[in-house]
């Protein structure tokens, strides 16, 4: 039924085989904590991050975000780095919640261009981060 409902909602799923057996695996696990058995056998992540490409990717975003426009940056870290509720920064900002909903999915983009200008990723077939590094023509973060 998950399946079908999130083909029908329009969502974007990049890797099918891993977010099924993300939903089972979920769906297992909250089957045994209704059923109160120990699940301490049960592994919370699957499968471990390569944490130094993660690690090394977060350090630019705060350059990357200070790269877009000072309308788009502000609320975008507002809202996904010092985690506020959209209402709050709308009204820290003087905007309409729609407004505010609206610049923030417009930093997202503008944010992800960012990254596919100035960055070379390199993503492997389960969707994790294997490489990454900033691209040399890049001169903003050359500094």
């Amino acid at each position: 039924m998950k399946m079908y409902k999130s083909c029908c909602s329009g969502k974007d799923i990049k890797n099918i085989k891993s977010w099924l057996f993300q939903i089972a695996h979920n769906l297992m696990i909250n089957h045994h904590k209704k059923s109160n058995k120990i699940v301490s056998d049960i592994p919370e992540q699957i499968e471990e991050k390569n944490t130094n490409e993660y690690t090394e990717a977060a350090k630019w975003i705060d350059a990357l975000i200070d790269l877009l426009p000072e309308k788009y940056a502000h609320p975008l870290k507002l809202a996904d780095i010092q985690k506020q509720k959209q209402n709050e920064i709308a009204t820290e900002l003087g905007l309409s919640l729609n407004a505010t909903k609206s610049r923030i999915q417009r930093a997202r983009k503008l944010l992800k261009d960012k990254i596919q200008e100035c960055c070379l990723i390199e993503i492997n077939d389960k969707g994790q981060l294997e490489d990454f590094s900033i691209r040399l023509d890049c001169d903003p973060l050359q500094d």
